[in-house]
């Protein structure tokens, strides 16, 4: 898991959090598909995810999601409202980008 500081997560832990952080698949340490073959879905790393809150958290956990992971925390929240307890969503966006308005000429 490269993309969450292991000395950021220390200081979560030691204010009584306990800290879940994975790569989902296809990404950082997990496994790895050929381009364009994946053997997984959207869904399939919802799934993902509600499983390790289960198996780690009881069935409920504060969830925040980093880029592609927020797309994935949100699906989750929607999904599974009852395995999150909040949600924080960071550098990441609610659909597709076609679906948002384009970018002003000027600011």
């Amino acid at each position: 898991m490269d993309w969450w500081d292991t000395d950021f997560c220390r200081r979560l832990a030691d204010g009584g959090r306990f800290v879940i952080r994975y790569d989902h698949r296809d990404t950082g340490r997990s496994i790895t598909y050929p381009p364009d073959a994946p053997d997984y879905t959207g869904p399939d790393l919802v799934d993902d995810a509600v499983g390790l809150i289960d198996v780690l958290a009881g069935g409920r956990a504060h969830v925040v999601g980093l880029s592609m992971g927020g797309g994935i925390a949100l699906s989750l929240a929607i999904e599974h409202p009852g395995h999150v307890a909040t949600l924080t969503l960071v550098s990441t966006s609610s659909g597709p980008a076609d679906d948002l308005p384009g970018m002003a000429d000027r600011l």
